[in-house]
């Protein structure tokens, strides 16, 4: 497709989680007062930050309490397509990324509690964070404000900033599909 810019609305269920490409346009409508802190932390750290964790993911406090849906919205710009994904079940955690420029980036993970633990996608953030920095600074930079791998049934597939990658997925496997499928960018 053409390059040019995105601005996504995605409406969903209120228990449920989304992510796109992109960057999240209003966080304080669709995460906690606590998930928000998450946020802010992870935004400046270099290791991975639980934002939703597995014991929360049944939890009704992990979600804004009060509404049937939420409105998610998410920009990304000069992109050649976008893509999404939705679930109740999505643990998600982030970490900032060091693009060499100095630009502001995010690595993100979504994945369920049957894809969480260290040998699998707990370590896929990690794993998002490092192949980008390194591809940054070899090749081109990564030129997205957030790239997000998300667990699901695809073995690997690469949208801009959003990649999917098999839930049963672990290790060195994780590690290759998630560096393949962002190096694509």
């Amino acid at each position: 497709m053409e390059y040019g810019d995105f601005d996504l609305t995605i409406t969903a269920p209120a228990n449920h989680i989304v992510v796109a490409s992109g960057e999240l346009q209003n966080p304080q409508d669709v995460y906690t007062p606590e998930q928000l802190k998450r946020w802010a932390e992870a935004e400046k750290s270099e290791k991975t930050v639980v934002i939703r964790s597995a014991n929360e993911v049944t939890e009704a406090s992990s979600r804004p309490a009060g509404k049937k849906e939420l409105t998610w919205r998410f920009k990304i710009k000069n992109a050649r397509d976008a893509s999404w994904a939705s679930s109740a079940a999505f643990i998600i955690d982030a970490a900032k990324m060091d693009l060499p420029s100095g630009k502001k980036s995010i690595a993100i993970s979504a994945y369920p509690v049957e894809s969480d633990g260290n040998d699998a996608w707990g370590r896929s953030t990690e794993y998002v964070k490092k192949s980008i920095e390194y591809n940054s600074k070899k090749w081109f930079e990564f030129p997205y404000p957030a790239a997000t791998a998300v667990a699901g049934i695809v073995g690997g597939m690469e949208y801009p900033g959003i990649v999917f990658c098999g839930y049963k997925a672990k290790k060195g496997s994780l590690w290759g599909v998630n560096d393949d499928e962002f190096g694509h960018t």
